[in-house]
């Protein structure tokens, strides 16, 4: 036998992969984690201009620095506008969302800066969307976030 065989609980891993799977009902598998549990919860999506303005203006949180033509106007100014939403599995309908802007700063990457947002309509909705940022802001080479959340004292989603 090999000295540099690896055992897990006292079997040999080769042991492990050949053996026949154990008799019984199969076993349902489940997320094992919270965040994939929201993934499920909600889609992630991108949202074209027209459907994040109407969904900024039905906000009852809604600021100017959400809207499309603020991201317009950053845009002619060497922005990136990115807008991420959560709609339902089974739905088109958005139910949170922010409008992401992001700020080339030579070799060091991108400021990512988040004003007045995310608007959300409830608070599972956080652990859904704040992921989905930050790997969208990642994937643009985004070395930091500025966040301004424009909460009031004491708000709750």
């Amino acid at each position: 036998m090999d000295k540099r065989a690896k055992y897990s609980k006292g079997v040999l891993q080769s042991q492990v992969a050949t053996a026949p799977p154990a008799p019984g009902p199969a076993r349902v598998s489940r997320p094992a984690c919270r965040a994939c549990r929201l993934d499920a919860m909600y889609r992630i999506v991108q949202p074209a201009a027209a459907d994040w303005e109407r969904f900024v203006q039905q906000h009852p949180r809604a600021h100017v620095l959400q809207l499309p033509a603020w991201g317009s106007l950053k845009a002619a100014y060497g922005w990136q506008v990115l807008r991420v939403g959560l709609t339902p599995p089974d739905g088109d309908e958005l139910v949170a969302g922010a409008q992401m802007l992001l700020r080339p700063l030579g070799r060091v990457g991108k400021l990512a800066y988040l004003p007045m947002g995310p608007l959300l309509g409830a608070d599972d909705q956080w652990d859904a969307l704040w992921p989905a940022l930050h790997r969208r802001a990642g994937r643009r080479r985004a070395f930091m976030l500025k966040w301004e959340p424009g909460h009031e004292a004491g708000y709750t989603a």
